[in-house]
């Protein structure tokens, strides 16, 4: 927003009717913002061509775009606010693919975009790495009603890409030191990210 926002607020997520720079995401159906985003990324590979890796992803807050292109695109993909994040991912995974087919382009499935969407597929070259970050962390998720949507999230991911990630949550946010007895948990939800095709794992 420094760089961008005086001079272009378009940019950024309409929320409630207002660009908004502080708190907001990016309007994902912006063609400049694309054009951007495609630069800094081949930026990154260039800056760190030893990387394998290189993450896109919306800010750790809410504040998606309401423009009526990305409601379009929301409605299109019945709803999922992770279409068009997953759209332009796909996008700028395109463009990196001609000059670097090895690299792979990282996404959050987080939060508001836990929930996939109902039409477009990660490309081969994009990972889906799936947050549960709401899920009670007490109990192995197969067998506690908690985790019912995350289940639902998991299975449904699980059918549309093979290069799904998991970013595992082991604290608890409200006090750190805490004890956090999740040995149960963890022994059960291992094996059962890897029945259901998942194929890396992050704590």
């Amino acid at each position: 927003p420094d760089k961008y926002f005086a001079e272009h607020p378009e940019y950024y997520s309409l929320i409630d009717g207002k660009r908004r720079a502080e708190r907001g995401q990016l309007c994902l159906t912006n063609s400049e913002v694309l054009r951007l985003s495609v630069q800094k990324v081949l930026q990154w590979i260039a800056e760190h061509p030893e990387a394998t890796l290189y993450s896109v992803s919306q800010n750790d807050w809410e504040g998606w775009c309401e423009c009526d292109r990305c409601r379009q695109v929301e409605v299109e993909e019945g709803g999922a606010h992770s279409g068009p994040v997953l759209r332009f991912v796909n996008a700028i995974a395109a463009e990196v693919e001609k000059s670097h087919p090895d690299k792979l382009i990282d996404t959050l499935a987080y939060w508001y975009t836990e929930e996939p969407p109902s039409k477009v597929r990660p490309r081969p070259n994009v990972r889906v790495r799936l947050c549960p970050i709401n899920a009670c962390e007490a109990h192995p998720y197969e067998s506690c009603p908690y985790n019912a949507d995350f289940m639902k999230n998991l299975r449904a991911w699980s059918k549309v890409t093979s290069q799904l990630y998991i970013w595992h949550y082991v604290t608890n946010f409200s006090n750190y030191l805490l004890p956090f007895p999740d040995f149960d948990e963890l022994a059960a939800d291992i094996p059962m990210y890897q029945r259901h095709g998942v194929v890396g794992l992050f704590m």
